[in-house]
């Protein structure tokens, strides 16, 4: 189970300011897949928006690509479909996001992007 993080700590996963993010991580020694009271992660945060270097650094310092959070029980790729992050989906599949992982809602990758209206953030 990770440890909650501080409220600066989402909000630098938000804007994306990777001092902050590095700061927290590696002096403070912060997980970097470190969750919000409701479970979701910094990279949840990064990816909802469209921080594609904040994702990058989360994912290269360890964050949890597949970690579910936040009431729908969705992963950081659930939430960068929702934000129709383009850019951040194809990072998080490249670094194995599992595209089959369901939310409570029981809707997968595909599946949310359709209902979404937008399935073309997986044709490139």
């Amino acid at each position: 189970m990770s440890i909650s993080c501080p409220e600066y700590l989402i909000k630098s996963a938000q804007q994306g300011l990777i001092q902050d993010l590095r700061d927290g991580i590696e002096k403070y020694k912060f997980s970097p897949s470190s969750t919000d009271s409701d479970g979701c992660s910094l990279l949840h945060w990064a990816a909802i928006n469209n921080q594609l270097q904040a994702v990058s650094y989360l994912i290269d310092s360890g964050a949890d690509v597949n970690l579910k959070g936040g009431i729908l029980g969705e992963t950081p790729l659930l939430w960068g479909i929702r934000a129709g992050s383009i850019l951040v989906v194809d990072l998080l599949t490249k670094k194995g996001a599992d595209l089959k992982l369901k939310s409570s809602e029981c809707l997968d990758a595909l599946q949310l992007a359709t209902r979404l209206g937008n399935k073309k953030i997986f044709i490139q």
